[in-house]
């Protein structure tokens, strides 16, 4: 009997390293998608990463941390600080920061597509939302159409 449990217990975690698996790489190829970070030093442009309050890649694909997009640092109490200046102040000059999140992608039941969404915040009066759909081919995950705009300000 105690077999029989430590057998259930074994098959049933399998799945689900399995579709962590699955995320993981869809999320490989969602950081790909991220827009180029600004080189150009007029502003910082930072990952989120994850915390209490969203569900992000990060937090289920800690290791994906190492393959951000060149020029995306993962963002600190200073650079959310700064994304959530809406109003210029009056003497002060706050550097502009964007910061980039992608959710847990959600894989369909057959396993051959997948929904990612992506939002962002920065500076200003700025952020948006979208969606974008990838299926797995035989080189892996890739971008399925075009990027789907939810919302932008």
């Amino acid at each position: 009997m105690l077999a029989l449990m430590v057998v259930s217990m074994i098959v049933a975690e399998v799945p689900n390293a399995a579709r962590t698996q699955q995320i993981c790489e869809v999320g490989r190829a969602a950081l790909r998608d991220l827009p180029p970070a600004d080189l150009g030093g007029s502003s910082d442009t930072y990952y989120e990463g994850p915390d209490t309050n969203h569900h992000d890649l990060l937090g289920m694909c800690p290791e994906l941390k190492d393959i951000l997009p060149t020029g995306y640092l993962l963002a600190d109490s200073d650079a959310r600080k700064r994304a959530a200046v809406h109003v210029p102040l009056v003497g002060t000059n706050t550097r502009p920061a964007s910061i980039y999140t992608i959710q847990i992608p959600e894989i369909s039941a057959d396993r051959q597509s997948a929904i990612v969404h992506f939002a962002y915040r920065c500076t200003g009066l700025c952020g948006g939302e979208f969606d974008t759909r990838y299926v797995r081919t035989s080189r892996g995950w890739q971008r399925d159409g075009p990027v789907r705009t939810l919302s932008v300000s």
